[in-house]
């Protein structure tokens, strides 16, 4: 398209200051188409992709990026009012040393720690997990159950939900 309007501006004089647009509206009606509106548009998208192809893909993953960046903050984040909190780490008497490194932990703890150690405790010596290997290390498990499920009874009463 862009090639004939060149072309007729140079030919025919009275044509030199007509827009391209204009030019295609009156070639569309002398030959009673819509094929050069069609070329008018296929250039324009010609164009348009040649800027997406340039600048479009590095503005997408750009924008993309910042969009991850976004949702992994407003994840992570925590505010205080976001999510129930547990409350002050416990401090530990000497009864509840004895009992903590049971389920191994150390230090100051909150009642949270307290039930993730118990439940990989019991996850490595429940007497269920251990059957298969013979009935000497399933006593073993057994007997280590007992003194886990002992010391998370004793922190659940001194220190639980409803303490």
């Amino acid at each position: 398209m862009l090639e004939e309007y060149n072309r007729a501006r140079s030919e025919f004089p009275d044509i030199k200051e007509m827009p391209l647009r204009e030019f295609a509206r009156q070639i569309n009606v002398a030959t009673g188409s819509r094929a050069y509106d069609e070329g008018l548009n296929d250039s324009w998208l010609r164009g348009a992709g040649t800027l997406l192809n340039r600048w479009g893909i590095a503005m997408l993953v750009a924008a993309l990026g910042v969009i991850f960046l976004v949702i992994v903050f407003r994840v992570t984040s925590r505010s205080p009012g976001s999510k129930q909190q547990d409350p002050s780490p416990i401090q530990m008497t000497p009864e509840e040393v004895s009992h903590a490194s049971v389920l191994g932990l150390r230090g100051k703890i909150t009642f949270g720690d307290i039930k993730r150690c118990y439940r990989e405790r019991m996850q490595e010596y429940h007497p269920d997990k251990v059957s298969s290997l013979g009935p000497k290390l399933r006593e073993v498990a057994e007997a280590e159950a007992q003194k886990i499920n002992a010391a998370y009874e004793f922190f659940t009463r001194k220190y639980g939900p409803s303490a």
